[in-house]
């Protein structure tokens, strides 16, 4: 099962990835506005996409294959 995850490098992102490679889901996408801090915040070996809200930007690709989106996008409640 191929896994679309939005808001990945937020605290319940990381530990749905930790908890889906535990288990056996490594066929993961990451949609992302900075590729490069959520290589860094993500030492899995997932795929990560861009997506850009202010040049309506996302990459096609990232739904390639996709069997389930997973949508963390939010403000932080604590911040």
């Amino acid at each position: 099962m191929k896994i679309l995850i939005t808001g990945a490098t937020g605290l319940i992102g990381k530990e749905l990835i930790k908890e889906l490679m535990l288990t056996g889901h490594s066929d993961i996408n990451i949609l992302t506005r900075s590729i490069d801090k959520a290589k860094r915040s993500l030492p899995y070996p997932v795929n990560f996409y861009r997506w850009d809200l202010v040049e309506n930007y996302i990459d096609e690709a990232s739904l390639t294959g996709v069997d389930v989106i997973v949508n963390l996008v939010g403000e932080n409640i604590a911040g």
